[in-house]
């Protein structure tokens, strides 16, 4: 891969790639051996745990809407801390 980059990069630019590439490599790994077709397209799948409880609970299945509203919760929840800070995300 630095073979096919260069002259292109600066010399530290090589340096910082050489030092990082692994990153790359594993996380194209991942997509590919573990990724899950929810990644893209999850209003068509849920995601649930049979058999499994929390507190003798079972664990409800993951879908669309419950991630939908984690979000919106951690959005307002940011913003909040972001206003009463005047810093972002409560920090510069």
């Amino acid at each position: 891969m630095i073979a096919l980059l260069s002259p292109r990069p600066t010399t530290d630019e090589r340096v910082k790639l050489t030092d990082n590439i692994w990153r790359g490599t594993l996380a194209a790994i991942v997509y590919s051996r573990i990724s899950s077709p929810a990644v893209h397209e999850f209003g068509a799948l849920d995601v649930s745990f049979d058999n499994t409880t929390f507190q003798d609970r079972p664990v409800p299945t993951i879908d669309f809407q419950m991630l939908h509203n984690c979000l919106k919760r951690i959005a307002n929840a940011a913003r909040e801390k972001s206003l009463s800070t005047e810093k972002w995300f409560g920090y510069d």
